[in-house]
């Protein structure tokens, strides 16, 4: 049980970077289709677990533990090539995303220039990876675990005195469910190959990518919820979550403060992990990657994931179809 949590909570952790934390995401393709929102929520939470449930059974079924190896097993070699190098590339993007928002968290934690504090963590983040793939993603498994049930506490308190209301808007709700899901899995993809080493049999893939699914489908729901009552009537800044905490108290600004640091930390050893792991970096290469991320963080927080993950998200959708696809081929085959 314990390995499916790990895998589960490390999956979680992949997704839930500062964009999903802080609320930017939630309110940037949600929010703004009011009801029609929510269907998309629930349409992301549905794709996530169908993703992760594809590669873990396919993973678990022929006993693989790495990405590359996955991509032998599941396509022809051109597509391979193809989906390897969408994996760095969206990887370095979700990992660029994150030190920005590491150093605006600095900056607000220490006063210090957000520049000097994505440095530190660009650093620090190059010896982590160096010290090993696996202790990474353990280490994210018991993160993700603390970060799921803080944020969803969070969220129950600020929703204690407070009724929401709706707006309205419907296809756009499903696309934006798709762009939002594209940029998130990619990257997650090597990360899942890498967990799937702690499942030993079908049922565990099952229920890991269910639990994942499910914490997710309600994390969203509540961030959505809370947003509702908020967007279009007061500012809400770059870190909407975060904003509306201090609404609260000094206190709760401070505990939601930890866990969205902690989402971002535990998104950059996701991310950053499945660059290593896709293209097997060595200790020199892997400073070279932290440091690129560092210098394509200083287009802001907002930029990049207004234009960046939106342009990966759309690439992204299309290649996660392809990928549940060949998957869902593969164990269909294996039943014949």
């Amino acid at each position: 049980m314990i390995n499916i949590l790990i895998v589960s909570y490390s999956y979680i952790a992949a997704l839930i970077g500062a964009g999903f934390a802080s609320g930017q995401e939630i309110l940037c393709y949600f929010n703004s289709r009011g009801i029609y929102g929510f269907i998309g929520i629930i349409a992301a939470a549905i794709i996530f677990t169908v993703f992760a449930l594809c590669i873990l059974l396919v993973c678990v079924r022929y006993d693989i533990s790495d990405y590359n190896i996955f991509l032998d097993t599941i396509c022809h070699k051109k597509m391979k090539k193809l989906l390897r190098y969408a994996s760095g590339i969206f990887s370095f993007a979700v990992y660029s995303v994150m030190l920005a928002a590491a150093g605006e968290i600095g900056w607000m934690i220490t006063g210090m220039s957000a520049g000097i504090c994505a440095a530190v963590c660009a650093a620090l983040c190059a010896f982590m990876f160096c010290a090993g793939v696996d202790r990474v993603l353990s280490l994210n498994g018991f993160i993700g675990l603390i970060l799921a049930a803080g944020i969803m506490t969070c969220c129950f308190y600020m929703l204690r005195y407070r009724e929401h209301h709706v707006f309205s808007e419907q296809l756009a709700a499903y696309s934006d469910a798709a762009v939002y899901s594209g940029y998130n899995l990619i990257p997650a993809a090597p990360v899942l190959a890498a967990l799937s080493k702690r499942l030993r049999k079908k049922t565990d893939a099952i229920a890991a990518a269910l639990i994942a699914g499910g914490a997710m489908l309600i994390m969203t729901g509540l961030i959505f919820a809370i947003l509702s009552i908020y967007h279009g009537k007061i500012e809400l800044g770059s870190f909407p979550m975060l904003t509306l905490a201090q609404r609260q108290s000094g206190v709760f600004a401070a505990i939601y403060l930890l866990l969205f640091s902690g989402a971002v930390i535990t998104t950059l050893f996701s991310s950053g992990a499945a660059v290593t792991e896709t293209f097997r970096l060595r200790k020199p290469y892997i400073f070279l990657f932290s440091a690129s991320g560092y210098l394509a963080a200083g287009a802001g927080f907002d930029r990049l994931i207004d234009t960046a993950y939106r342009i990966c998200g759309i690439v992204g959708f299309a290649l996660t179809v392809y990928i549940a696809y060949v998957c869902l081929k593969k164990l269909i085959s294996i039943k014949k």
